[in-house]
């Protein structure tokens, strides 16, 4: 008896120093992915995890100092913790899906012969932020446009501060690579930080000519309130956020200017009247207007029409060509207990009206995602029956 009993305290004391090295040693757990919908299609209510200083690496919300490997993972995909299978949605790389550095920037290094000056575009991607421009002045001196030579940044947030490597074809003379290294203030809308180049350290900053921060207003009452001078409003819908109380507004707008974004902006208000509040402003939502004769193919946006139902609202994409009768139907979701908006269900259908016995095909969308991180163009399908009901659908399979 006194042998079993010593036996047993080894193996707790056993277990105790195994999960302290553990943590001690930040051991990674491996996760699962989880399926998001209740059986009556509402979204399951979790936990989300934490950032960590580690690339890829989450906290789980579950286990204290305890790190979770959601590489693979999208942010607000609902992974499972270890092997407590306990679910968590994989969190958002420092909000850059909301559109804080989105938009056209002035980007100033400050050369010791003068500043050296580019116009970049910065759009962001599931895991960083990508920028696309061109150099407009060297040393304080403008260039001519057959003169102005092209650069490229590939940047991700780290410690609060954006981190951008560079790639600057400078044509006869070569490339130059470097990085910048920036702080962000969204109340000065601005950048301030370093350049490192290849002859040193040097001061550098930016600042934004256009975008989502700097144009488009914080508060309205209606969609007119919320287009910036010179864009226009393409559609926009409104409901009540909740059966109890509160309202959102959803707008698609299109920028000013040659190559125009067009952004999906989304308003909420917490009570029945008021001002409505922008929590959300996306470029990657809606499709550009082709042009050179294909078409628009944004259709538009919608709320439910057979079951008013709240907190729901749909958008809408056809093919440009009038022959082939084929788009992509998509509806959002508000999840009140997690207070966010996620893809809830959608169709990818196909018509061709040329084919001399057109069948009609289509494919589902993997639901799950929030809206901040949607992309239309990189859309998950899931070809399934048509006799599925939309909550069966899981972003499992």
């Amino acid at each position: 008896m006194r042998f079993i009993v010593i036996l047993i305290i080894l193996v707790c004391l056993a277990s105790m120093g195994k999960v302290a090295l553990l943590r001690y040693k930040k051991d990674v757990r491996p996760a699962t992915r989880a399926e998001v919908w209740e059986a009556d299609g509402r979204l399951r209510a979790y936990p989300t995890a934490e950032m960590s200083e580690w690339k890829d690496l989450v906290y789980s919300p579950y286990l204290a100092d305890t790190l979770l490997d959601a590489k693979g993972y999208m942010p607000g995909e609902l992974m499972r913790c270890g092997k407590s299978k306990q679910p968590f949605y994989v969190p958002l790389r420092d909000d850059l899906h909301y559109g804080e550095i989105v938009g056209d920037w002035i980007l100033q290094r400050f050369d010791r012969q003068g500043p050296v000056e580019y116009r970049v575009r910065f759009v962001t991607e599931i895991n960083g932020v990508i920028g696309r421009g061109r150099r407009l002045r060297t040393h304080g001196r403008p260039l001519p446009a057959g003169q102005q030579t092209m650069i490229a940044l590939d940047g991700h947030f780290e410690g609060g501060r954006l981190i951008c490597h560079y790639r600057e074809d400078r044509g006869g003379e070569g490339a130059d690579e470097g990085r910048f290294e920036w702080a962000y203030s969204s109340e000065r809308d601005e950048l301030q930080g370093t350049a490192h180049t290849r002859v040193g350290l040097i001061d550098s900053k930016g600042r934004r000519v256009t975008g989502s921060r700097g144009s488009i207003p914080a508060s309205g009452k209606n969609a007119a309130d919320f287009v910036p001078k010179g864009w226009a409003l393409l559609d926009s819908v409104h409901g009540k956020l909740t059966s109890a109380s509160g309202g959102f507004l959803v707008m698609a707008m299109e920028e000013a200017g040659p190559t125009p974004f067009r952004w999906l902006v989304l308003a909420q208000r917490q009570q029945r009247v008021g001002d409505y509040q922008t929590v959300l402003a996306s470029p990657r939502a809606c499709r550009r207007h082709l042009g050179l004769g294909q078409g628009d193919p944004f259709e538009g946006l919608f709320l439910p029409h057979q079951v008013k139902r709240a907190g729901i609202f749909g958008l809408r994409h056809h093919a440009s060509r009038d022959y082939q009768h084929a788009g992509i139907d998509l509806w959002f979701q508000y999840d009140a207990s997690v207070k966010d908006w996620r893809l809830s269900e959608g169709r990818r259908y196909r018509f061709d009206l040329s084919a001399s016995d057109p069948v009609l095909a289509s494919d589902s969308v993997l639901p799950g995602i929030t809206l901040a991180a949607f992309d239309i163009d990189a859309v998950r399908f899931d070809a399934l029956q048509s006799d599925v009901r939309p909550s069966e659908i899981t972003a499992t399979q």
